[in-house]
């Protein structure tokens, strides 16, 4: 019993490592380009992975006030406020308490 815990225990620790990381991810694109507005295909593409990956991540940092996001033809994502003005505990912890 302890052991099937325990993996269960390194499969949340991992999910939440993963995501965290593709959300570090996400984050450092946008601050290196404050002016342009990308899309999730071109940073899923980035960090290959699966753009629905991307667009959930997107959300959640949305839902914490970091990102902001347009849809349609000229649509993506930026940075919601200064880089300079974001922790890294701030993306943790929407990490952390969202769940999709």
């Amino acid at each position: 019993m302890l052991q099937l815990k325990f993996v269960y225990l390194c499969s949340v620790i991992k999910m939440n490592n993963t995501r965290f990381a593709t959300a570090i991810h996400i984050m450092t694109l946008l601050a290196k380009s404050p002016q342009e507005w990308l899309t999730s295909d071109w940073v899923a593409g980035s960090i290959n992975v699966n753009p629905v990956i991307v667009r959930k991540e997107i959300s959640v940092l949305r839902e914490a006030g970091l990102i902001i996001s347009r849809q349609g033809k000229e649509g993506g994502s930026q940075l919601a406020k200064d880089p300079e003005n974001i922790t890294i505990s701030e993306i943790y912890r929407s990490v952390k308490i969202r769940k999709y």
